[in-house]
């Protein structure tokens, strides 16, 4: 399903940068693009009627950019779908954001390198996030967290508090992403391109480990080290980028380019 299609009537035309400078016209780009990658997501199984969310950090140091609550991921259209909150979550419109707006606060304000965090509840995931046992690190999709995957366990409740966000940035630490236990997933990436790609492959990840589980026979494993040298090369910016240049034109439908309309 095209995810444009699936945000219905709530897909609006996206507004013109009219008045502001150069720096008011690129966060509302990034905030478009981080639109593209909530649909994105939302289409990679990561959709959970209205929860999940979305941050980007406020290129001023005001705080941070969240989707708004009542939305899902796939009805994420523009710009005007997120919301800026202060540090300790104060929205500076005055509307309710949502309830676990300190995962975003607390992940952003330890990782100086995140500029982009995310928490959903795909369904691997989610299922990953029960087990005792840390992912291991199979597939090309193991590669992005040669560091591992850590999981936070302190409790499988709303991530509510600034502590308790705090405590799922401490468990995330210098990793790309976190399992929290009975409850979903948090990933973060230094561009919308890095979250984007690593909340994809984390969910890949998930699902394989999930399936050799019940495999027949024993599983090999990659080494850290081998895995941290090809992420290298296959999660460099380069590759990285072009993989999201795909994903947005594949949520904008397919290409006309060739095709016969006669």
């Amino acid at each position: 399903m095209n995810p444009r299609r699936s945000a219905g009537r709530r897909l609006r035309r996206r507004p013109r940068d009219g008045c502001g400078g150069p720096a008011v016209r690129q966060l509302g780009e990034s905030l478009d693009e981080l639109a593209d990658a909530c649909r994105v997501l939302a289409s990679a199984g990561h959709n959970d009627l209205t929860l999940g969310h979305c941050s980007l950090r406020d290129p001023q140091g005001r705080g941070f950019w969240l989707k708004r609550p009542g939305l899902g991921l796939d009805e994420i259209a523009d710009r005007r779908d997120f919301h800026l909150l202060s540090w300790s979550g104060v929205p500076v419109d005055g509307a309710v954001p949502h309830i676990e707006w300190p995962i975003h606060a607390g992940v952003l304000t330890a990782r100086e390198d995140a500029r982009v965090v995310a928490h959903t509840h795909p369904w691997w995931g989610h299922l990953a996030a029960c087990r005792a046992t840390p992912l291991r690190l199979i597939g090309n999709e193991g590669v992005a967290f040669a560091g591992g995957v850590p999981l936070f366990g302190e409790t499988p409740d709303l991530i509510r508090t600034p502590q308790l966000g705090a405590a799922v940035a401490a468990t995330l630490g210098a990793q790309r992403a976190a399992l929290l236990t009975h409850h979903g997933v948090v990933f973060a990436g230094g561009s919308i391109a890095e979250a984007v790609v690593t909340g994809l492959w984390l969910e890949r990840l998930c699902r394989s480990n999930l399936v050799l589980d019940r495999a027949d026979g024993a599983v090999t494993e990659i080494d850290a080290e081998t895995a941290a040298a090809k992420a290298g090369r296959t999660f460099a910016p380069g590759p990285v980028e072009s993989h999201w240049r795909y994903l947005r034109r594949r949520a904008e439908g397919p290409p006309s380019r060739g095709r016969c309309t006669g």
